[in-house]
């Protein structure tokens, strides 16, 4: 596979939207406020920020995965830019899951199915679906605005 070939995958609605999905899934009562859904998919296509979700447990918090984490996942979390480059491909992933999923959108997001990480076969996926998973599980411990601003996002 050359990078045209992983651009188009990574960079696949469908992809994002399976990626929001597990996101939910994570979240307490599978729903988060709206602004947050365009945070995730820069989170988990990173490969450093992916490695750390993917060892996180149901008591890791943001401060523990990220903030003190002595890596280069500062620089993705701290660049507003890096979500403005994500826009795009959130909306798109967005409007997949609601057509593949009983998703209710409004100030929060909501998802009204179940999808488990685990029940993935393929183990490459399983990896992005359970990073995207322990990012809805440790951001929905947190307010929503106490997420942005430890992250030192102010706009998306």
């Amino acid at each position: 596979m050359d990078i045209k070939d992983i651009k188009s995958i990574t960079l696949n609605p469908v992809f994002g939207a399976e990626i929001l999905i597990h996101f939910l899934m994570g979240c307490k009562e599978r729903s988060i406020k709206f602004e947050l859904i365009f945070m995730v998919i820069p989170f988990v296509l990173y490969k450093d920020s992916r490695d750390l979700l993917c060892n996180a447990n149901s008591r890791s918090s943001l401060n523990s995965l990220f903030l003190s984490a002595n890596t280069s996942v500062t620089s993705i979390i701290e660049s507003e830019k890096v979500y403005k480059t994500f826009k795009s491909i959130t909306q798109k992933s967005i409007i997949v899951a609601c057509n593949k999923y009983n998703i209710e959108i409004g100030d929060y997001i909501t998802l009204h199915d179940v999808k488990k990480y685990q029940d993935e076969n393929n183990e490459y996926l399983k990896r992005f679906y359970k990073a995207a998973y322990y990012l809805g599980l440790t951001m929905s411990k947190m307010a929503y605005l106490d997420v942005f601003s430890k992250l030192t996002i102010r706009s998306i």
